[in-house]
C-alpha cells in the first residue's frame, strides 16, 4: 500500500540507519585501536633499514576530534550515497515477484 517515494524513503533511511551504526562502530573501534598504537608505538625499524637520512623509527599516531567526526561523517555520506540507488532498484520491484523468486 506504500507509494514508491514511501518505499524509497523507507530503504533509503534503513541503509542510512545501518550506515550510521556501521561508521559509529567503525570509529570507536579505530579510535581505540589508535589510541593503543600511540601508546605503544609502530616500530618501522625493519622497514627502514637502508634508508640514509634521519627518520624516526616509531611512529605514534594520535586522535584528534576533529578528524574523528570528519571521518564518521564522511563515511555516513558516502554510505547513504551508495544506497541511494540500489533503494529506487528495490522500490521499483513488485512484492509478488520478490516473494516468488525466494
Amino acid at each position: 500500500g506504500m507509494s514508491g517515494k514511501q518505499l524509497i524513503t523507507l530503504f533509503f533511511y534503513e541503509a542510512l540507519f545501518i550506515a550510521t551504526a556501521g561508521a559509529f562502530l567503525g570509529v570507536a573501534v579505530g579510535t581505540g585501536i589508535t589510541a593503543l598504537l600511540g601508546t605503544v608505538g609502530i616500530d618501522f625499524s625493519s622497514a627502514m633499514q637502508g634508508v640514509d637520512f634521519e627518520i624516526s623509527k616509531m611512529l605514534y599516531p594520535q586522535v584528534t576530534f576533529k578528524s574523528t567526526v570528519v571521518v564518521f561523517f564522511y563515511a555516513v555520506i558516502v554510505a547513504g550515497l551508495a544506497s541511494f540507488i540500489p533503494s529506487i532498484r528495490a522500490a521499483r520491484v513488485n512484492a509478488v515477484e520478490a516473494l516468488r523468486a525466494v
